[in-house]
């Protein structure tokens, strides 16, 4: 990313700098930008130990920034002296394995379908114990498919490691939500700084383990139990018509016969 916008990244690197270094300072907000470039924001945040935020919509959505305890200093290196220092890509993996290693962290819940009327202040009340007691911190952002992402974040006084968290969690948090009738179902997921989902927990099962553990078989063309055997209907239809075609031989001989009888009279 960096390579790919360097003067934008570096600008905002500056811009981070300077509020790092200013302990009167503890937020602060730029201006409407593009998705990649507030993604970018969010990641250099992630860096100098601040919290980030995406807020309102498109076209104006922005990011701000804010100090929390954990933030301690500036980064000692610069963006640039990382890309110079950074060593030399390692072998490309098998395909196999760099599927495993690309895979995104879940760092957040889905709920689907949730109930009618349900708001943030509701569900942070609801849920706050279950992500308290892992060590947790979560914001809570409605979808335009009117989902809700709850995604989690280390509290200011626990250092979790988020994946592994949500992923011990996930049972309680799922009672709870179906006991208060909070939404349908509830997945981990991942999903990045402006919200956009990466990454479903389901979506590594479709069409392989979770058929086998069903029991599922593989599709096969129905077999026309009439192909290769002999319609009954055409056996009698030809014998029938057998039937037909002798008595109407014979009839006919029949009245030859009597033909013959009445010029001999």
């Amino acid at each position: 990313m960096f390579k790919d916008m360097v003067k934008f990244c570096q600008t905002y690197e500056r811009e981070f700098r300077v509020f790092a270094a200013d302990p009167n300072e503890k937020r602060l907000r730029f201006k409407p930008m593009q998705p990649q470039q507030r993604a970018f924001l969010h990641s250099l945040a992630e860096d100098f130990g601040l919290d980030s935020e995406s807020q309102d919509p498109e076209p104006h959505r922005h990011v701000s920034i804010f100090k929390t305890p954990r933030f301690v200093s500036a980064p000692a290196k610069t963006l640039a002296q990382c890309i110079k220092v950074k060593p030399a890509a390692a072998p490309e993996a098998t395909p196999s394995k760099q599927l495993v290693t690309t895979a995104e962290p879940f760092n957040a819940f889905l709920l689907s379908n949730p109930r009618f009327g349900l708001t943030i202040d509701e569900i942070h009340n609801d849920l706050r114990p279950e992500f308290a007691s892992s060590g947790l911190d979560f914001d809570v952002s409605f979808l335009p498919t009117g989902d809700v992402v709850l995604r989690g974040k280390p509290s200011a006084t626990w250092n979790t490691k988020v994946d592994a968290a949500l992923n011990a969690m996930k049972s309680t948090v799922n009672k709870k939500v179906k006991a208060l009738d909070l939404a349908s179902s509830v997945v981990l997921c991942s999903v990045d700084p402006s919200l956009n989902i990466i990454r479903k927990e389901e979506d590594h099962l479709a069409g392989g383990w979770s058929q086998v553990a069903k029991g599922a078989s593989a599709s096969k063309a129905p077999v026309r139990p009439d192909i290769g055997i002999k319609s009954s209907f055409t056996v009698l239809g030809s014998k029938t018509l057998g039937k037909k075609k002798k008595s109407l031989e014979k009839d006919a001989v029949d009245d030859w016969e009597k033909e013959v009888e009445a010029w001999d009279a």
